[in-house]
């Protein structure tokens, strides 16, 4: 009984092997999570231009924050997740890929929970090889002594630097 366990994990391995290698499951998860083409897994540059802020907390002035991301995900879903390991308060963000070929992503504030979190999102669409379009976020701060939401408006660009 034993060794015919053992020979039916054995040929299911060597199945599932055999499948991966021909492409079989990249075109499963296609199918159900309908199929795109525009963002791959990979290695990107993300970066934001400030230039809006309610709070006076961070300027408005074009202030660029860069970050060395990482997009990870099966190759062709309409979902993806965005690792910036550089990123203190945004270091995960959740993609999608709409059917109209916009990138949206949405960040939680990291380390903070409960309703003084933070959130944030942003909007692309693909010029070229570059993704650009506009993100906000918010989060809570104290604004000459008094706590209060805050929101920062940004350019943004994503753009592929493995390739």
């Amino acid at each position: 009984m034993r060794k015919n366990l053992l020979i039916v994990f054995l040929l299911g391995c060597l199945t599932g092997a055999l499948l991966m290698q021909h492409g079989a499951f990249d075109q499963r998860a296609s199918a159900q999570t309908g199929a795109q083409s525009i963002l791959g897994p990979g290695l990107y540059v993300f970066q934001n231009r400030l230039d809006r802020a309610t709070c006076g907390d961070i300027s408005g002035s074009g202030y660029v924050n860069s970050y060395v991301a990482a997009v990870n995900g099966i190759p062709h879903s309409a979902t993806m997740q965005m690792a910036l390991p550089d990123s203190t308060y945004w270091p995960t963000w959740e993609l999608g890929i709409t059917a109209d070929g916009h990138v949206v992503g949405v960040s939680q504030q990291a380390g903070v929970t409960g309703p003084d979190r933070g959130d944030s999102h942003f909007d692309l669409t693909l010029n070229g090889e570059t993704f650009t379009g506009r993100g906000q976020r918010s989060y809570m701060s104290n604004v000459n002594g008094t706590r209060r939401r805050c929101t920062v408006e940004f350019d943004t660009l994503l753009r592929r630097i493995d390739r």
